[in-house]
């Protein structure tokens, strides 16, 4: 039986997404991939990079404060 594909761009079915993991791991190098459960956004696949750009440390309050021009 044939099944018609109705993801476009990033966009995958769960039901999808889980039958071409490695695709969308690999495409997830390019862009997010974002899963869709009954047709909601559910996940992000992220790469690695991206994933360490969002959870990386980012300047303390304290340096923040520090560099202020409110700062003394």
């Amino acid at each position: 039986m044939f099944e018609y594909s109705v993801r476009q761009g990033p966009y995958w079915q769960i039901q999808e997404a889980k039958a071409m993991f490695s695709k969308v791991i690999r495409s997830a190098e390019h862009e997010p991939q974002i899963i869709t459960v009954h047709g909601k956004e559910s996940a992000v696949v992220l790469s690695m990079e991206e994933y360490r750009k969002l959870s990386s440390p980012k300047e303390s309050l304290v340096s923040f404060m520090e560099g202020s021009p409110w700062s003394s």
